[in-house]
């Protein structure tokens, strides 16, 4: 029996651009296809209050523990980027360690589809950031061990597409493109900047593999969700075989 060692693919895009109504096509003709699939939206997913916390903060420790150094020279990173509130450069820290133990400590032998990882997290921490680039940022991603098989999927959209989509959004919903003291008009600009400055990244970085997808509509969708899974097919690489008799 042949085994698979499998990509880990992670969806970038701005909020709205449908990273996770994606990430779900793709799972469903995975599964179809018989991939062993993990999705990793968030590690608690469907965790509330202190259980959620607690996740978060063990995630935190054990990475600051495990590699102290890495741990500074990230702090010192982030800190720099000039966060809008000690708040927000606090939440940033610990969900970049949080989500930094997800890629480092998940399985080749599964196809994992995540739609926040590290480099969706270096789009979010730019886009608040009052001084620092993606380019400066992009540097963190160097600090996580990433899969041999990193594929990245950059989700494009229509400006129109995602202001429609967000005005549909269940009354209390929040993106990243709430909650700064600028217009709407100016934040969602730099964000579309940053996003794209996030692709020449990731077109440049030799450690991935970056496939571009349009999501403005449903034959779009579909589209992209075949595009991706034949990206997965041409990405996985047999390991070894056994008899099974």
């Amino acid at each position: 029996m042949t085994k698979l060692a499998l990509p880990f693919v992670e969806f970038v895009g701005l909020p709205a651009s449908g990273k996770s109504t994606l990430a779900e096509a793709v799972a469903e003709r995975a599964v179809r296809e018989e991939y062993p699939v993990r999705t990793t939206r968030m590690a608690t997913q469907g965790a509330q209050g202190l259980f959620r916390l607690a996740s978060r903060t063990s995630g935190f420790v054990v990475e600051s523990v495990r590699h102290p150094m890495e741990t500074a020279a990230v702090t010192r990173l982030i800190w720099q980027s000039n966060q809008p509130s000690f708040r927000d450069f606090l939440g940033i820290w610990v969900n970049w360690f949080v989500v930094k133990r997800w890629n480092e400590h998940l399985s080749d032998d599964q196809l994992v589809l995540c739609d926040q990882g590290i480099v969706q997290a270096v789009w979010s921490i730019a886009l608040a950031s009052a001084k620092s680039n993606v380019s400066e940022l992009y540097r963190l991603t160097r600090q996580v061990r990433v899969s041999a098989r990193f594929l990245v999927v950059c989700v494009d959209v229509d400006a129109t597409v995602v202001e429609n989509r967000l005005r549909e959004r269940e009354a209390g919903y929040s993106s990243r493109l709430d909650g700064y003291d600028e217009t709407a008009e100016a934040l969602f600009r730099r964000g579309w900047e940053q996003f794209a400055a996030l692709k020449a990244c990731l077109e440049q970085d030799e450690r991935v593999q970056c496939l571009s997808v349009s999501n403005n509509t449903a034959k779009d969708l579909d589209e992209a969700a075949e595009r991706v899974l034949g990206a997965i097919r041409d990405s996985a690489t047999p390991t070894h075989t056994r008899n099974v008799g």
